[in-house]
């Protein structure tokens, strides 16, 4: 099981809302220590931050969902960072049929217990569908958030990524499992 699961968080007023790069934007709009995602993975929360982690992982989970919907079968790596752990997960898909393999490495020896559970669960296989309708959640919030504090994004190959980002998740028909009505 693969749910993600939001929080809500406060967006900083930004003095300045001019911006190289996009992921550069979660360092000054969202609080350092302020609400958390979560990705429930075989029911088990793991922890991100808006602010830290989202700016480490954004590239890949952009990509990620960008390839998941020009590609009828492939396999892709993507790098989650969270407080925790390193999380990289192979996703391997063939039109509608998705595996994607976990493996967790623990940032410090503390959590190494933790580590060695998660990856004992190590595989799902769900739709492609369902897996995108998951992300979706979080690009919504991320566009959202972005749109809100009014950024601009001044470097041309930024903007496009900025671009991609929009279409892809307009692209996603539905929001995952914690955000539709039954």
């Amino acid at each position: 099981m693969f749910t993600i699961q939001l929080g809500h968080p406060k967006i900083n007023t930004l003095s300045d809302t001019t911006f190289r790069k996009v992921r550069d934007v979660m360092l000054k709009l969202f609080h350092q220590h302020e609400e958390q995602w979560f990705l429930l993975y075989q029911d088990t929360p793991i922890a991100f931050s808006y602010q830290q982690d989202l700016y480490q992982s954004f590239d890949d989970i952009v990509a990620l969902n960008w390839i998941l919907q020009k590609q009828t079968e492939g396999q892709t790596v993507v790098k989650l960072n969270s407080e925790l752990f390193l999380i990289s997960i192979t996703v391997r898909w063939k039109e509608e049929e998705l595996v994607a393999d976990f493996q967790f490495e623990a940032h410090e020896p503390l959590y190494k217990s933790y580590e060695a559970h998660l990856n004992l669960l190590a595989s799902i296989q769900t739709s492609k569908s369902e897996f995108q309708s998951e992300w979706r959640t979080l690009l919504r919030q991320i566009i959202t958030s972005v749109k809100v504090a009014g950024v601009d994004i001044e470097d041309g190959t930024e903007r496009r990524k900025w671009e991609l980002l929009q279409q892809t998740e307009s692209k996603i028909p539905n929001y995952g499992k914690l955000y539709v009505r039954s």
